[in-house]
Formats: C-alpha cells, structure tokens, sequence
C-alpha cells in the first residue's frame, strides 16, 4: 500500500472470512519526521431477511393471535424496523367497525419479530363491543437500521396469514 495525496493507494486484501469486525491503522510520516496515525473500525454483517418464507397467526375474537418470526443477517443486536406493506382481507371477514387489523402490533429485536393482533372483544362507551373475526394476509418487511450497500438495507417480503375466529 501507499499513499497518494489524501487517499491510499494499493491493494488491500478483504478480510479473511468476510463477516465480523475489522479494523486498519495507517501511520503517516512526512518528510521532517512528524507522523500521525489514524486507526479506522468497520464492521461487515450478512444481509437482513427472513428465515422463513410465510408465517400463520391463529386466535380468537377473545384471545390475542401472535406469533414470532426469526430472522437473520442485519446489525448484529440491532433492532430493525418493521414496515407493513400490504394488508389483504376477505370481505366477508373483515367488514364491521372495530373489526380490523389497525391494532397490529409489530416489533423487532435479537433475531425475532413479534407480531401480535389483540383480541377483538373490548367495551365502547360502556356496551360489549366484539368483533366477528378476520381472515387475510399482512405482508411485512425489515429494514436494518444501520447504513448499508444500496439494497442491502432491506429484507424481501413475508406474509403472514392472519386467522381471527369469530365468536
């Protein structure tokens, strides 16, 4: 290696195994003795995704449906976001007020995310309220939070199919 300028010139060998943490020292020395150095740490991390290709989340309208799906790659202990991209529902299955998935709760740490739709059955200004179930899909994505190569910030997508049973 060299140097030219400001920058460094040469070849750097990647690192052996390509995954972990790494780090290089440069020492500077000019021409009347004075030197400087500089030690620069990075870390490369496999890419974000699921590892697995669909998930299923059963309940009732009384019980909570939840469940949990690994995923891989990412900043190791880092807590991606979760993005719902697409809901999809049978209209038969998904038609009152109060009956819908806009309680879904979705969280992501440590190689899991949570994805958890509450119960259906709750009290409205003082009277019974229960939903009558739902049947659809809610497709999710992650997105490391960490800066990262162009496309290697997000997963592909997965879909979860959604069961709520009616009362």
């Amino acid at each position: 290696m060299g140097v030219s300028g400001l920058s460094l010139t040469g070849a750097f060998p990647p690192p052996a195994g390509g995954l972990g943490q790494f780090s290089l020292t440069v020492r500077v020395r000019d021409a009347y003795g004075a030197q400087q150095t500089d030690t620069a740490n990075w870390y490369v991390f496999s890419h974000i995704n699921f590892a697995v290709s669909s998930a299923t989340c059963n309940g009732t309208y009384l019980t909570a449906c939840s469940v949990r799906i690994p995923y891989v790659g990412g900043t190791p202990g880092g807590s991606p976001k979760v993005t719902v991209t697409n809901i999809s529902c049978d209209p038969r299955y998904c038609a009152p007020p109060g009956n819908s998935i806009a309680n879904l709760s979705l969280s992501a740490s440590g190689g899991t995310v949570t994805f958890t739709e509450p119960a259906h059955c709750g009290f409205l200004a003082g009277s019974p309220a229960c939903g009558g179930g739902w049947l659809g899909t809610v497709t999710i994505q992650l997105t490391d939070q960490s800066p990262c190569g162009p496309g290697n910030c997000t997963s592909g997508k997965l879909t979860v199919a959604v069961f709520i049973q009616a009362g």
